[in-house]
């Protein structure tokens, strides 16, 4: 049986290192699928722009802000609020799956303080979660490095006081190693913003992918150590009911068959939830780290079937706490209908586009939604699993403002609700050259606050000088 935990630990890391340029080649086609309805149609003649002055303002009565380099950077006040339901879940999801080891591996008689250093050392995806909330807060990024550190060396001078240096190295280094590398893997693609929301559907599907081809080469190549054993009782059903001549192909076919609608059932879930407002890119990305890292850290242990089993309670109490904490310390906030934010921006700036997104974002969402028209700036940055739907299933002109009826219906889904965690949403508006001013005017009778960011404004410009006009 430590075979499969085996497969299962090496898929999982497969699929991690996979799915980056999976995910970067999803976001490159979806990408040029956009910019070409995009630029389907042509509105402005290219003239020759007009180079404006640096640093003059071009319209007279509007109010300029030139960013500095190293300014002020924007922060949420209240972060922390948003931040304590992941944190509670975390410590619950840890002690729980430490639970579990103790109690397989008999480690009870190890101590308490033994127990707190393996829950500490095994909440590591909780600096993920804490970079989610606080990436641009380079203060606080430290001091969570800083008090990190502290708490490994108190455990690390305790252990020491009672084992040889040479013991307690390999401890530490054979613990970090299954407590933190999830995490490491997960903060390195993270760096990667064009597929920050995409990347954890992209793995999931590798993963599954791999696990029937691992099964599928065992059955092949005559190994006994089959894959399927996971879900052995299948087996020993096939003999009761008589089909022991046909039991080996039945319980290949149905554990590969379990494998595909357990994905299907867990993909239906994760959307249904979306949809409920009980799920969104931020609660999704932190609980697939938490998943990931109870399923690598548990497949050590536990050499045995009941590895998925333990690892579905493990996150279920993870859930739960998760949930509780988001009803007793996130308000219910009412519709963001006052706070919604439009974001203009000229299309050109590319990566500084995003870089100002991202900041804007990660405020701005815990205070109200954010609408914007998509353009090719921001198509990768703002891409998720829903806009990946479209795009296999051949929907994706269904995104597109192209006909009066298809902005009245696209205008009727932007989401002004907060989810469950007290986090709006990003509303992204796809246009044609010829219908965007059309869904521009729509956008800004619904929003309370511009912000429009004209770095590199000339007069080629001409979609910025409308927008400000209609403002």
């Amino acid at each position: 049986m430590t075979y499969f935990n085996g497969i299962t630990s090496f898929s999982l890391l497969l699929s991690f290192i996979l799915c980056i340029p999976v995910s970067f080649f999803l976001v490159y086609i979806f990408k040029k699928i956009v910019e070409k309805k995009i630029n389907s149609f042509s509105l402005f003649n290219e003239d020759e722009p007009e180079i404006l002055v640096p640093n003059k303002n071009p319209f007279p009565g509007l109010k300029i802000i030139l960013p500095e380099k190293n300014g002020k950077v924007i922060e949420g006040e209240n972060n922390f609020k948003f931040f304590l339901p992941h944190l509670l879940s975390s410590i619950a999801a840890s002690a729980a799956c430490m639970c579990i080891v103790f109690t397989i591996d008999s480690f009870w008689e190890k101590g308490p303080v033994f127990f707190l250093f393996m829950t500490a050392l095994h909440m590591t995806p909780i600096l993920f979660c804490f970079t989610l909330f606080y990436r641009h807060n380079n203060a606080a990024i430290k001091k969570m490095w800083l008090l990190t550190a502290i708490i490994v060396l108190m455990f690390f001078i305790y252990f020491l006081s009672k084992n040889s240096i040479y013991n307690v190295l390999i401890l530490f280094a054979s613990i970090g190693f299954n407590a933190a590398l999830i995490t490491i893997i997960c903060l390195v693609i993270y760096k990667f913003r064009n597929i920050r929301t995409l990347f954890p559907f992209v793995v999931t599907a590798l993963f599954i992918i791999i696990l029937i081809l691992s099964f599928i080469s065992a059955v092949l190549s005559g190994n006994s150590n089959l894959l399927a054993a996971y879900f052995y009782p299948v087996y020993d059903f096939s003999k009761a009911i008589g089909m022991e001549n046909y039991s080996t192909k039945v319980f290949y076919f149905i554990n590969i068959l379990i494998l595909l609608c357990g994905f299907a059932l867990g993909f239906m879930l994760l959307n249904y939830s979306f949809i409920k407002k009980a799920n969104n890119n931020t609660i999704m990305l932190i609980d697939f780290v938490w998943l990931s890292h109870i399923l690598f850290t548990l497949s050590l242990p536990v050499a045995n079937t009941s590895l998925f089993f333990y690892t579905v309670a493990v996150f279920v109490v993870y859930k739960l706490v998760q949930i509780i904490s988001f009803k007793i310390f996130i308000p219910k906030v009412e519709m963001g209908i006052n706070k919604t934010l439009l974001v203009l921006r000229v299309f050109s700036l590319k990566h500084e586009s995003e870089k100002l997104f991202d900041m804007i974002r990660n405020y701005w969402l815990l205070n109200g939604p954010i609408t914007l028209i998509a353009g090719h700036d921001l198509t990768a940055s703002v891409v998720d699993i829903e806009d990946m739907l479209y795009l296999l299933t051949g929907r994706i002109k269904n995104r597109f403002n192209t006909t009066p009826l298809l902005i009245e219906k696209n205008k009727s889904k932007i989401d002004n609700i907060a989810d469950i965690d007290g986090r709006y949403r990003v509303n992204e508006m796809y246009c044609t050259n010829t219908t965007w001013k059309r869904v521009l005017k729509n956008l800004i009778q619904t929003s309370n606050k511009v912000m429009m960011d004209i770095r590199t404004f000339t007069e080629l410009n001409k979609g910025c000088a409308f927008e400000i006009k209609k403002k």
